[in-house]
């Protein structure tokens, strides 16, 4: 029962700060606490087709699966523990001491307060001992192209801009991830 702040923000229409105080607002008044909240978080988690054999095959080949997201930390930590991902990157939720959120903070911040996908890539390769041209990108998201002159490859899943897909190596258009297997 919450208005989706984020699309507002995505249309330029509020600023970042602004839907996520409009959120937090909406969920006090809704009664969302920590728990109902992290509750509902996961119980509408949704796979694409294919993930679990996608983390899979990738932890069979000898790489390392991550997970870079703008989503809460706590979901994308369950999602990790599910398909097997070794690093994650997400939004912190704080909860004042009534159990209500109040902010989040990106585990690698960029200077808008989003999730930083280079300084995360950058952190994961150096914990691994490994190049960043040592890195496979899968993405939908057409705000992931700069990484693509960093990284040794990518693939445009299901591109959502003309440009994602000229700029990839690689695109796949399928309802099932596991077909972007056969490129890593």
């Amino acid at each position: 029962n919450v208005p989706n702040f984020w699309q507002e923000y995505l249309s330029g229409k509020i600023s970042r700060q602004e839907a996520k105080l409009q959120e937090y607002k909406s969920w006090r008044e809704n009664g969302a606490k920590k728990d109902k909240l992290l509750m509902d978080l996961k119980k509408h988690m949704k796979f694409v087709d294919g993930v679990r054999e996608t983390f899979q095959a990738i932890k069979t080949n000898g790489a390392v699966p991550v997970i870079i997201s703008d989503s809460p930390l706590i979901v994308v930590d369950d999602v990790a523990v599910i398909i097997g991902a070794k690093y994650t990157s997400g939004n912190k939720i704080f909860f004042d001491k009534d159990g209500y959120a109040y902010d989040t903070v990106p585990t690698h911040a960029n200077p808008d307060g989003r999730v930083s996908k280079h300084l995360a890539l950058k952190d994961f390769a150096e914990k691994e001992g490994i190049k960043l041209n040592q890195i496979a990108l899968v993405t939908s998201n057409p705000e992931d192209i700069p990484l693509f002159r960093l990284l040794g490859f990518s693939i445009a899943f299901n591109p959502q801009t003309l440009d994602l897909k000229k700029s990839a190596n690689i695109t796949v258009h399928s309802k099932d991830l596991s077909e972007v297997v056969d490129y890593l």
